[in-house]
């Protein structure tokens, strides 16, 4: 009987040893959230879960947004979510416009920089906050005189590739870079961007994207499909540089060819409206309209995948690590995509999804066409999808990762 149990508790420890470390206590951390965006695109919605599986932890998070642009859908969200928040003014975007027909913005946004820094600098002191957390480089110029003050632990959230297109967006990259203790970047393609830059690599993470928490309200919009059609789902702006006219183009040839298949196209921003027009009349030229369907915004995703096939990614830009990849593998959707910035880390090619030769509807017609015809393959593709997302990108190694950096760059015991 002795034996028995001093076998079973090597067994237990054995069993223990082989699972991964909990996350640890985030308890007493409080952050301060630059948050200046207008609307709920990717880098918003990643920046989200990060502080949600942190806030599980003990840490709690304040968000700063702003006055002009945050009320429509940030603010909207923080409030869904629990999140406390502060308003501040940031400004408009910085460009070559802003010495010509925009001049006036130049001291809108000068105003901006001294408001936003002095709201962050007196909040900070008053609601004793233990780091600053930013993931924008236009959110962190706004807040750049107060970062400088105060001296707090930085944390830069790296979803995009820096502005380095003109010697002042080089000077405040290069400010950025002196500044922060840790850049977590989302994809090792980031990571070595900044490595280029000069980074070092002791203040680089590669910490990967979680599907977004999006809010269950509203009807999912699923039009009707003919029979036995095979149905592709894409999310997102409907932009160039998300190869929204190649997916159209790409859906028209596949449709010449016979293949019996719907495009549904989710997602758009206020922005866009004039490629959405243009995408629509050239649909009702070629009488299409009951074959791609323009769904708009739609917050309920999960459920639109569930009735999709195949989910198609086609960002013509490098793209580091587009939020939907992550969403179509938790509902076991295998996605077809470009070669570009940090989707091969996302994809294997064929076994979880495509990742197509050229950035060209041809080839992207291709892609989706190896989905099509090949049902079994998509099947197990769906599956592997799926796996992928318990293994390799799972929530606990999400929260615990992401907890280590803010240990590690507390002051007094990590870099700061």
């Amino acid at each position: 009987m002795a034996e028995n149990q001093s076998q079973l508790a090597r067994s237990e420890n054995e069993a223990k040893s082989t699972q991964p470390p909990a996350a640890p206590r985030l308890d007493g951390f409080r952050v301060l959230v630059l948050f200046g965006g207008s609307e709920l695109f990717g880098q918003e919605r990643a920046n989200l879960e990060v502080l949600r599986a942190l806030r599980e932890l003990g840490l709690e998070a304040k968000f700063v947004i702003s006055w002009k642009w945050g009320r429509q859908q940030i603010q909207p969200e923080l409030k869904r979510s629990g999140f406390a928040f502060i308003e501040a003014p940031f400004g408009y975007l910085w460009g070559k416009g802003l010495l010509g027909r925009r001049f006036w913005q130049l001291f809108a946004n000068l105003y901006g920089i001294l408001a936003t820094s002095w709201r962050i600098f007196w909040e900070t002191r008053r609601w004793k906050a233990t780091h600053l957390y930013a993931s924008n480089w236009t959110h962190f110029l706004y807040a750049a005189p107060a970062v400088a003050l105060l001296r707090l632990p930085l944390l830069f959230r790296a979803g995009d590739e820096l502005p380095m297109h003109s010697a002042f967006h080089r000077k405040i990259s290069r400010s950025l870079f002196r500044r922060v203790a840790c850049f977590v970047c989302n994809a090792v393609f980031l990571q070595h961007r900044l490595t280029a830059l000069g980074v070092p690599a002791s203040r680089l993470r590669v910490i990967y994207n979680q599907p977004p928490r999006r809010s269950p309200q509203g009807p999912t919009v699923s039009p009707s499909a003919p029979a036995g059609a095979c149905v592709l789902l894409y999310i997102g702006q409907v932009t160039t540089h998300k190869g929204v006219p190649e997916l159209v183009e790409a859906v028209v040839a596949l449709l010449k060819k016979g293949r019996n298949i719907v495009l549904w196209i989710a997602g758009g921003s206020r922005w866009e409206d004039k490629l959405t027009c243009e995408l629509k009349e050239k649909g009702r030229q070629m009488e299409l309209a009951q074959t791609i369907h323009f769904l708009g915004y739609l917050e309920n995703i999960p459920d639109l995948l569930r009735h999709a096939h195949i989910h198609v990614c086609p960002s013509t830009w490098n793209e580091p690590s587009p939020n939907v990849i992550f969403e179509a593998k938790q509902e076991s959707v295998p996605t077809v995509a470009f070669r570009v910035g940090g989707i091969p880390e996302l994809i294997e090619h064929k076994i979880n999804g495509y990742l197509c030769v050229q950035k060209t509807a041809e080839a992207l017609a291709e892609g989706i066409d190896y989905f099509v015809t090949h049902p079994s393959e998509r099947l197990k593709a769906g599956k592997a999808a799926r796996r992928s997302l318990e293994e390799k990108f799972s929530y606990e190694r999400f929260r615990r990762e992401w907890a280590e950096v803010f240990l590690r760059t507390s002051v007094g015991t990590g870099e700061s």
